[in-house]
């Protein structure tokens, strides 16, 4: 299992076109952005057929998200999603995503972006003719800082990027609500021996927005570190604002 977790952050630090399913009347489009162990076309064709597709029809929301699945002898072994506020969302994305088989008989591991479709625009959005323009969000993150243990600051800094989508994702479900939202949010985590996140928090926030921080805390406890003396108290700032 580590050397899957050690596999999925080499895998999120890579950079590959997304490959887009033409699936028009799924609710939830996935992709894989970076495949090990087969083709890309191959990956993203096991997301169309009914069986998961249907269960992906059920999966309605909003915004941008990211994930990582493991196929071992045709099977789905292992399957993450995150970058939501709704662990309701994600869970039933990756319920959905369980059900994908593949014909091979080796080990295949591959990132995905996951894109529900949004909700149909409101009466007074049809009458003016949209929603106006579109708000992109946008992400600066801090380097590590405080009693960081056995670890460098480059090493913490690497790891916590793997996730920066996902933390990009926490906050562009509700930028698309609340268009001015923008703020700081502090946060500190501490990492056991093991490299797991056994515990995080925020300490400060001029964001003020309890969804969105969740989602961040939340994601930072699945980070996975290298196996070193324990950091007691890694701290990060996550700076949010909007762009048009």
């Amino acid at each position: 299992m580590k050397q899957i977790l050690i596999l999925s952050v080499v895998l999120w630090a890579g950079v590959a076109n997304a490959l887009k399913v033409d699936a028009s009347d799924v609710s939830t489009r996935v992709s894989s952005t970076d495949v090990l162990g087969a083709a890309s076309p191959d990956v993203d064709a096991v997301f169309t057929v009914p069986a998961v597709r249907k269960p992906l029809d059920k999966c309605v929301g909003s915004g941008q998200l990211l994930g990582w699945i493991v196929f071992d002898r045709g099977r789905v072994q292992t399957v993450s999603v995150g970058g939501s506020s709704s662990r309701l969302l994600e869970s039933c994305i990756e319920n959905a995503l369980r059900k994908a088989k593949i014909a091979s008989t080796g080990r295949i591991v591959a990132t995905l972006k996951i894109e529900p479709l949004p909700p149909p625009p409101s009466k007074e959005e049809r009458a003016l003719g949209g929603a106006g323009d579109k708000v992109h969000p946008s992400l600066r993150l801090s380097s590590a800082q405080g009693k960081l243990g056995g670890f460098s600051v480059a090493e913490l800094d690497r790891v916590v990027a793997t996730r920066r989508g996902m933390f990009s994702a926490c906050y562009e479900k509700e930028l698309h609500r609340l268009s001015e939202l923008a703020g700081i949010v502090n946060v500190t985590f501490a990492i056991a021996g093991d490299g797991t996140v056994s515990a995080a928090t925020v300490v400060s926030t001029t964001l003020n927005s309890e969804s969105v921080e969740r989602c961040v805390i939340r994601n930072l406890t699945r980070l996975q570190f290298p196996s070193r003396p324990a950091a007691p108290s890694v701290g990060y700032s996550f700076t949010f604002a909007p762009e048009k």
